[in-house]
């Protein structure tokens, strides 16, 4: 089985991989979670494009932010998928990581893959009635600017703050889910 280490800092990941496919990384990820969190961690900068200051930084944004919620809001960068569709890739990190709040596992991922260039969102539970299609492609059109421009910080804490669903959204989803 292929070497997988993880560091990680005040809820942030960081991976260090010997000769490891991208195949096996969202089992990674999955690993290194630490039993004394209920939740993952809400950033998993796998590309490393945040110093550790940032990282600590955006991690509190999203902490506070899927707690306000009660939804979990996690960012997931990597340089690559090794050809997996990135749609599945983020979906195994989320199901793998045990994200989600209540029974239906209520969140949304944010995934950068760095090789493709690939910006997306997928969701799961009350996710999917909140952030619908319309609502992703808004918050992408917000962030990929400062993407683009490396200002990944600047990015993150627009997608947290993005994140933030108005109450209508929330009614709606809740009409939903009824």
């Amino acid at each position: 089985m292929p070497a997988c280490s993880s560091i990680c800092f005040k809820g942030v990941l960081r991976f260090e991989t010997d000769n490891i496919s991208d195949n096996f990384l969202p089992y990674c990820f999955a690993a290194a979670f630490t039993p004394a969190s209920a939740h993952g961690a809400r950033l998993l900068d796998g590309a490393g494009l945040l110093d550790e200051y940032s990282a600590e930084a955006v991690t509190g944004a999203l902490d506070r932010m899927s707690e306000q919620l009660k939804m979990e809001l996690v960012i997931v960068t990597t340089d690559s998928t090794d050809g997996r569709e990135p749609r599945d890739y983020a979906a195994d990190i989320y199901d793998y990581g045990d994200y989600g709040y209540n029974t239906t596992n209520d969140g949304i991922v944010l995934l950068i893959v760095m090789d493709d260039r690939y910006v997306g969102m997928t969701s799961t539970g009350k996710g999917r009635s909140v952030y619908t299609a319309s609502v992703q492609n808004d918050m992408r059109d917000v962030i990929t600017p400062y993407l683009r421009d490396g200002n990944y910080e600047r990015a993150f804490f627009l997608c947290s703050a993005s994140f933030a669903p108005t109450q209508r959204m929330l009614t709606t989803a809740a009409r939903a889910t009824m």
